[in-house]
């Protein structure tokens, strides 16, 4: 079987070129790999044009970009005054990236960076919009995969800063959390890709009945191909687990050759052995693209041996069977004010939707006999919900023909809230949809619709 692996594997490589490979997933939860080929840049975020926007008495010479976000400048200061860049940055991975901060080496030599940050020195503020007041482009900033994104850069200068003035400053990029799913749903929606990792399930199911596939042993090099080089998490070796199963009860998700089970879904385990074990799952949607249904939950699990696909058990993997939820309170909705929150894996106190722990629970359990997730529906029925949706149609209509990434994202989130969760009563008005969906179905969408309203916002100001 092994060397059916590493065949699909090599075909795979020849269309996909998987030979440049990255994988970003959090400060918390990353995996990354890295690689080149023939001089090609990993997929990752990049600068890719610096100008001049405004020149309040900065008076600039010069300025430029090293990859991949790193600006220099050089000006000729008079001790006051200010001048703002606009920088253009693409994200060509598939994983997000949020702006974390500027970093600046104090004493480099050839540069004046000693000035930055000093009283009367020179002060950087970052910014959505060039003629905004303050350093609104911050930590909650981010550039979705595969996109460009423009922001602004302001440098005052202080009475210090005078003469010829040469900087060098790095604005930093970083993946969350939230970008395993980017990942994660690239995989499953590239063709090549999904015919490598479902042809190694059937592979591994019909010769051992086993639904698990990790990247321990010869099947390492599987998961290489997959998600890049060097898997690591914050820097240590990670244990991948994926499970093809059906996790939620439905017929929706894939089946296996041959008479396997069939409505499966993808169920991703990861941890670095330090007791935390992240799981979240994916299912197709009516146009058989595949979609991330309920949290990446953090949870905790035992080990068990691994068989990999020469045969050998070659060391020790998740045990995703005895996986169970963290007690932890999730977001699924926030925005201006209105939030939705739940509870999973509560031990002591809370009804019975607090207490789902297991994976089947948290993606297939409805919340009451008449399939009404009463919990969630009262606060999603609610008029806030119904005027956002109202709000982005608007968007969505005077935006018809754009292309534009943050209308792209509106109206993808908005297709996965309508119709299959909501409906049009009338002009202007959304109801929800009383039945057919669970608790798992619409935690995703809700999030991509809440994650989509944040960035044109951010874009939009």
């Amino acid at each position: 079987m092994h060397r059916r692996i590493i065949s699909a594997i090599a075909f795979f490589m020849a269309f996909a070129f998987m030979a440049v490979g990255y994988a970003a997933i959090s400060d918390e939860l990353s995996i990354s790999g890295t690689a080149s080929l023939e001089g090609r840049p990993s997929p990752g975020i990049y600068i890719r044009n610096v100008a001049v926007e405004t020149d309040a008495g900065g008076i600039n010479v010069s300025v430029s970009y090293t990859s991949p976000t790193s600006v220099e400048a050089t000006v000729n200061a008079r001790g006051s005054g200010s001048i703002t860049y606009k920088i253009t940055v693409e994200n060509t991975s598939d994983g997000t990236y949020w702006y974390r901060g500027i970093t600046v080496i104090g004493d480099l030599d050839g540069y004046n960076n000693s000035l930055i940050g000093a009283q009367r020195g020179i002060t950087i503020a970052t910014k959505d919009k060039s003629g905004d007041s303050g350093a609104t482009f911050d930590t909650s900033d981010w550039v979705p995969p595969q996109t460009t994104r423009d922001f602004y850069v302001t440098y005052s200068f202080g009475s210090s800063a005078t003469g010829s003035i040469k900087t060098f400053v790095t604005f930093d990029f970083g993946a969350k959390i939230e970008s395993y799913s980017d990942e994660v749903l690239a995989i499953l929606n590239d063709p090549e890709k999904y015919a490598v990792l479902s042809g190694a399930f059937n592979d591994t199911y019909a010769e051992s009945g086993s639904t698990v596939l990790s990247n321990v042993g010869a099947d390492a090099d599987l998961f290489t191909s997959l998600f890049g080089t060097n898997l690591t998490l914050d820097g240590q070796p990670v244990t991948i687990a994926i499970e093809r199963k059906n996790v939620d009860g439905k017929t929706t998700g894939d089946s296996y050759s041959s008479g396997g089970p069939s409505g499966c879904e993808y169920t991703i385990y990861v941890t670095t052995g330090d007791g935390k074990v992240y799981a979240v799952s994916y299912t197709t949607q009516s146009d058989g693209s595949w979609r991330q249904i309920g949290e990446l939950y953090e949870g905790t699990a035992g080990t068990s041996n691994y068989t990999d696909s020469d045969g050998n058990v070659s060391g020790q993997t998740i045990n995703v069977s005895s996986w169970i939820a963290s007690e932890k309170r999730y977001t699924m909705f926030s925005y201006n004010g209105f939030t939705v929150e739940y509870t999973v894996g509560a031990v002591y106190q809370g009804d019975q939707y607090d207490k789902y722990k297991t994976i089947g629970e948290l993606m297939g359990e409805k919340e009451n006999q008449n399939t009404i997730n009463w919990e969630i529906f009262n606060r999603l029925n609610g008029g806030q919900i119904r005027s956002l949706l109202v709000r982005v149609e608007s968007i969505l209509n005077s935006n018809a023909g754009s292309d534009a990434p943050e209308i792209v994202m509106l109206r993808e989130a908005f297709d996965g809230l309508v119709p299959q969760y909501f409906y049009e009563n009338n002009p202007n008005e959304y109801l929800m949809r009383q039945s057919g969906w669970t608790r798992a179905d619409i935690i995703a969408a809700l999030e991509k619709f809440q994650y989509a309203l944040e960035y044109y916002d951010q874009v939009h100001g």
